[in-house]
């Protein structure tokens, strides 16, 4: 049982270390919808910082504010779920 967990634990800690990066660094999103289509194509691929608006505590939605947005930025927005009732 030791020699298992000495042998995934740095797979494991590799994970959340990306995971962790990911939640609050950069992330990747591809575009849905020919909403700005003079800009972005649907299907295009774009790589976000999430540093420019501020850092951001990582599993959280918790951020220290950081900088508002400015004409000519991109927002993304994740949809929420849509829900019947």
């Amino acid at each position: 049982m030791k020699r298992r967990i000495r042998e995934y634990l740095p797979l494991v800690l590799v994970a959340l270390c990306l995971l962790a990066a990911r939640s609050s660094l950069a992330d990747h999103y591809i575009v849905p919808s020919g909403l700005m289509e003079r800009t972005l194509l649907p299907g295009d691929r774009v790589i976000v910082d999430k540093r420019a608006y501020g850092l951001r505590v990582p599993f959280t939605l918790t951020a220290d504010g950081g900088l508002a947005s400015a004409r000519g930025d991109i927002v993304i927005s994740i949809r929420p779920p849509i829900t019947c009732g």
